[in-house]
This record gives C-alpha cells, structure tokens and sequence, in this order.
C-alpha cells in the first residue's frame, strides 16, 4: 500500500506548475530588463536633446560668420577704392572695422570649433538612475538563469531516474522470487482425484462424466498457480 500510495501522491503533482513558476521568474527579469532599458533610453534622450541645443548653435554661428564675410568682402573693395582715391580718413575706418569683423570671425570660428569637438555631458541623475536599473535587471536575469538550470537539472536526474524505473520494470511478467510447483502440490495431496480421473480417461467416452465429474473436483480443490494468480 506504501508503494501504490507514494505513486499516486507522484500522479497527483502537476510538472507545469514548475514550468509555471519558471516563467513568472522569467516575466521578473523581463520586466526589469524593459525598465533598465528605459532608463537607459531616458539617459540618452537627454544627450539626443543637448545635442540638438549644440547643433542649433553651431548652424546660428555658422550664419553669423557667414554674415562677417560678406561684410569682409565689402569692406576689402572699400579699401581698394579709398586707397585709390587716396581717402584716408575712410580707410583708417575701414581698417578699424576689418580689424572688429576678424576679431569677431575669429571668436565666432573657435566657438563653432569648440562646438563640433565638445563631449555631450551625461546627466548625472539620468546615469545614475540607469545604472540602478541594469543592476536590478542583472540580479533578476541571475534568479532566472539560476532557476533554470535548477529545473533542467531536476529533469535530468529525473529522466535517468525514469529510466532505472523503466528498465527494472520492463519485464513485468518476471521477478518477485519463485516458490513451488502447485501443480505437483495438488498432483500430491489429490492423488486419489488425479488417480480417478486419469481412470476414466482410459475408459474413453463412456466414462465422460466421470471424467467431468472428477474435473470438476480437481479444479474445486486444487486450482492452479494461475488461476490463484
């Protein structure tokens, strides 16, 4: 009754409830995965957006040296015509504003440099807030992994299990051990019955119901292993 009833309190558990379990873990690590990736998708929408701020700047400097050298090129035919027309009260104006346009054209050059070579500062709060995440996300896919490999090797060992139990098993009409002979048990204990009925066997049809009739009794008193079985 032990065995009958440990099998079936085995029959009973339900292997998809590990499964089950398996898949919450891995949901945990899932979600904690999409949330670290937000994080980090916050972190880099915020350099995305300094970025821009940094283009817009440069695209505006870019416009206002373009302006400068217009003014520089203007500027340099006015020089030629006063210096032609021996006007040197002009020109000592022009020369004070080309003096003004290349100091501007300058600054406005090493401010567009400075610009297009800056390393995007990451926001600190962003960073860290990421970092926070991943380490979350790194510590649930951890469980998951470690929850696998607990139920793979379960499965395993369980399948060799299964097959100890299949192959000691599999011939399930040997084994348990061998006893006697009931037959010459019976052939013993019902000699007078066995020597009655092969009697009448020997008196052919006419003794038929003899035959039966001992049959009968041999069969009542003395049932074979078989039919016991």
């Amino acid at each position: 009754m032990e065995f009958i009833n440990a099998l079936r309190r085995y029959k009973a558990a339900n292997p998809n409830e590990l499964l089950n379990a398996l898949t919450d873990i891995e949901q945990s690590s899932i979600d904690a995965a999409n949330e670290a990736s937000r994080a980090y998708d916050a972190y880099f929408a915020d350099v995305a957006d300094k970025e821009r701020k940094i283009e817009s700047r440069v695209a505006s400097l870019s416009e206002q040296r373009a302006l400068a050298q217009t003014k520089m090129d203007t500027l340099k035919k006015q020089v030629a015509n006063a210096t032609v027309n021996d006007d040197y009260t002009r020109l000592a104006n022009y020369r004070d504003d080309m003096k003004n346009l290349e100091d501007e054209m300058t600054q406005l050059s090493a401010e567009t440099d400075a610009l297009k070579h800056a390393l995007i500062p990451g926001d600190e709060t962003l960073y860290q807030a990421a970092l926070v995440k991943f380490d979350r996300f790194c510590e649930a896919l951890k469980q998951y992994n470690n929850a696998k490999l607990e139920l793979y090797t379960f499965a395993c060992e369980m399948g060799v299990e299964y097959e100890k139990i299949e192959k000691a098993t599999q011939n399930y009409n040997s084994g348990g051990g061998r006893a006697f002979s009931i037959d010459k048990l019976n052939a013993h204990f019902y000699a007078e019955e066995f020597q009655e009925y092969n009697a009448h066997l020997s008196e052919g049809k006419a003794a038929q119901a003899g035959v039966e009739s001992c049959n009968r009794r041999v069969q009542i008193y003395a049932p074979t292993f078989k039919e016991r079985y």
